[in-house]
């Protein structure tokens, strides 16, 4: 089961959906204008500022032959709400400046069954800066449940599958929600907590069209 199955089977294509974004919002999906993960040399070489090119790859195959790889990203400036007491949807900010989701797949290429990673497992690499996973919404008010978005481009931190147990030929998808200072356009996701050994130095994977 390549990249391009794991996205169908994870339907990822249509993780990602807004309902009416509010006026002045920027959001972007999987690619969109500005939204490259990493910068591509005209040797087709990938580099990422701060990392050398031992540490970034498009998927990192462990020892225990689980690959992991980006399936699907999302990014906004404010996420749409559902208030119950005043019956109205409204947003949240991020408190950093740029919500950005990432659907990390974990696909077992071996024989044996194997355990999936935790989601606290994996971080974010962006402008230089680590940030790990946000486990809420950055509001007294609102929860992940609360979060009401449908069309165009969503981010909705409940849309993962994580078995127990990932079968042989098959695959987990953990969905990690940022909260980032800069613009996260040059970004990669560090995979090195989740190997079942440590490698010489921190491994990150990239999204890739």
């Amino acid at each position: 089961m390549n990249r391009r199955k794991v996205l169908q089977a994870f339907g990822a294509g249509g993780v990602a959906s807004l309902a009416g974004c509010g006026e002045g919002e920027s959001s972007d999906i999987n690619g969109g204008d500005g939204g490259e993960t990493a910068q591509q040399t005209g040797d087709g070489e990938v580099t990422i500022d701060g990392l050398s090119e031992d540490q970034i790859q498009e998927t990192y195959l462990d020892e225990s032959l689980a690959e992991y790889g980006v399936v699907s990203w999302a990014r906004k400036e404010q996420i749409r709400v559902y208030d119950s007491e005043a019956n109205e949807l409204t947003f949240v900010e991020p408190e950093n400046g740029w919500f950005l989701e990432v659907t990390v797949y974990v696909y077992n290429a071996g024989g044996e069954n194997l355990e999936s990673p935790e989601k606290d497992s994996l971080s974010l690499y962006n402008n230089q800066t680590e940030y790990e996973q946000i486990p809420e919404l950055p509001s007294e008010k609102f929860s992940f449940e609360d979060i009401r978005e449908q069309f165009g481009v969503t981010i909705d931190p409940s849309y993962e599958f994580i078995p127990n147990q990932v079968e042989p030929d098959d695959f987990a998808a953990l969905v990690q929600l940022f909260d980032v200072e800069s613009e996260p356009v040059n970004w990669a996701i560090n995979v090195t907590d989740a190997l079942s050994t440590e490698p010489d130095q921190d491994q990150y994977v990239y999204y890739s069209e």
